[in-house]
């Protein structure tokens, strides 16, 4: 989380040196900047945090130093996958799954082709309306370290078999 730069804190967000006794800055505020623009960092790279600050004009001449925040790219995520079976059969629901990563996002289902083949659940579950093929994507969430990972699978779904049995008769 990138911190707030509203209200600088001094010995937290900035520090002083030369104010006589106990004197203090009149003002201080910070901002970050990219290229010279103002900005509010999220995407990874490197930011500029400006400080400006004023003193008694009549005491003190106030040069600032200004600092870099640098947000690093989030990891990859490997080995995110599904291990739900590729196929199924009309007629019996499938409970989707994937699992892997290091991160401890959340994971998140959706059908990416196929949809009228089957139905996706909220918890994961596909119901199927048909034989055919579906494509599903599983998104596991970003959280603080990792990136968002993905993975997709298709699933084809066989035709359910019905049997007709003759019932023997006897004269």
């Amino acid at each position: 989380t990138v911190p707030s730069l509203a209200s600088p804190v001094k010995d937290t967000d900035y520090t002083v040196t030369g104010l006589v006794g106990s004197e203090a800055l009149t003002t201080v505020t910070m901002k970050y900047q990219k290229d010279g623009a103002d900005v509010t960092p999220a995407a990874a790279g490197e930011y500029d945090i400006v400080v400006e600050a004023m003193a008694d004009a009549d005491k003190y001449t106030v040069s600032t130093v200004n600092a870099k925040l640098t947000i690093s790219e989030k990891t990859e995520q490997t080995g995110f996958a599904f291990t739900s079976s590729a196929t199924a059969t009309y007629g019996q629901p499938l409970q989707l799954e994937a699992t892997g990563g290091a991160g401890s996002g959340n994971v998140a289902y959706a059908i990416t082709s196929g949809s009228d083949v089957a139905d996706l659940a909220e918890n994961g579950t596909l119901t199927f309306k048909k034989s055919g093929t579906v494509e599903v994507k599983a998104t596991k969430a970003a959280d603080e370290t990792y990136a968002e990972a993905t993975a997709t699978q298709t699933i084809t779904v066989g035709k359910a078999t019905v049997t007709v049995t003759a019932t023997a008769k006897a004269i």
